[in-house]
């Protein structure tokens, strides 16, 4: 936040085009907390994470990154468990940078009951810094 390392408080609420959310609290982790969450992503184009924070004042928003879908799933392949890290620019509400959000993703065929083709996304939120280069598409919301 404002170059600035980000409290212990901070956790990443993600929308995709159905206007789900899911979200974790991590209560530990410091300015590097983790996450393991597990979604589907549903026929929806593009993913946004968005990293909040808790304020005396309430939640903020410290920024957004929106990720298309084909980015991780471009080279799927059924059974293939591979796992990808990907980091993205984070844009706050004003269109400025503010951080960057490094995560993996493994993508595998969900389980499911009729033969209806799906896929289940399990996103890691931050692994260990490569210092490489960041890549993202800039994201413009009003909060």
């Amino acid at each position: 936040m404002k170059g600035k390392p980000i409290r212990k408080d901070a956790y990443v609420v993600v929308h995709t085009q159905s206007c789900t959310r899911f979200f974790t609290t991590q209560e530990e982790g410091g300015s590097n907390p983790l996450w393991n969450e597990r979604f589907m992503v549903d026929g929806a184009k593009c993913v946004t994470l968005e990293v909040q924070c808790k304020t005396w004042l309430g939640v903020r928003s410290v920024g957004a990154a929106r990720i298309p879908v084909d980015d991780f799933l471009g080279g799927f392949v059924a059974g293939n468990n591979r796992v990808q890290f990907l980091s993205y620019r984070l844009w706050d509400g004003k269109g400025r940078r503010n951080g960057v959000i490094n995560f993996s993703v493994r993508v595998v065929k969900a389980s499911t009951e009729c033969d209806e083709e799906r896929t289940m996304v399990d996103i890691q939120k931050n692994f260990p810094s490569s210092g490489g280069v960041v890549t993202g598409i800039p994201v413009f919301w009003s909060v």
